[in-house]
């Protein structure tokens, strides 16, 4: 049985508001309760899909890739209904608000490794984790199928690792 962890040692950064709804509801549209791998780079995509896809040279690659993390239907669907979500009902019955992530081993290991990538952190010295550390994570985690498919789609890490020490504008 794959490990859960819920309270991971980091921060998101305060872009990670859509991606972590859009996560949670990938995770909800398989059913699950805890989220995966492919939950969590599925949100990504959707919340931060302008940022993403500049890391990535091969884009038709990396929309198949999406399409196994859940991702089924055109960015603009997705954030069309979740606009809708967000419009129609109150923060307290919200189910992508309030409740916590539980995340499986896979994604406890890309994060944790993500927070020691991190350039930055808060006042008390806990890392926040970018969308650039997250994907320079991935591309240390060749052994696990979903980072090899995402590196393969081109992934430019240079750039990434640019990015995530703040020198890119």
């Amino acid at each position: 049985m794959a490990q859960m962890s819920s309270k991971p040692p980091f921060l998101f950064a305060e872009s990670f508001f859509w991606p972590r709804a859009f996560t949670k509801r990938l995770a909800s549209d398989r059913g699950a309760e805890n989220t995966a791998l492919t939950d969590h780079m599925g949100g990504l995509y959707l919340g931060l899909f302008e940022r993403f896809i500049l890391y990535f040279k091969y884009l038709d690659d990396l929309e198949a890739v999406m399409t196994q993390c859940g991702v089924r239907e055109p960015v603009w669907s997705y954030r069309i209904s979740m606009h809708e979500v967000f419009r129609n009902t109150n923060n307290r019955s919200n189910p992508y608000l309030n409740s916590g992530m539980i995340y499986d081993s896979e994604s406890s290991e890309i994060f944790g490794l993500a927070a020691k990538l991190s350039g930055s952190s808060n006042e008390a010295g806990i890392p926040i984790v970018s969308l650039e550390s997250v994907l320079l994570a991935v591309e240390q985690s060749q052994k696990i199928s979903l980072c090899q498919q995402l590196v393969q789609c081109g992934f430019d890490g240079v750039r990434a690792g640019i990015a995530a020490k703040g020198e890119l504008k």
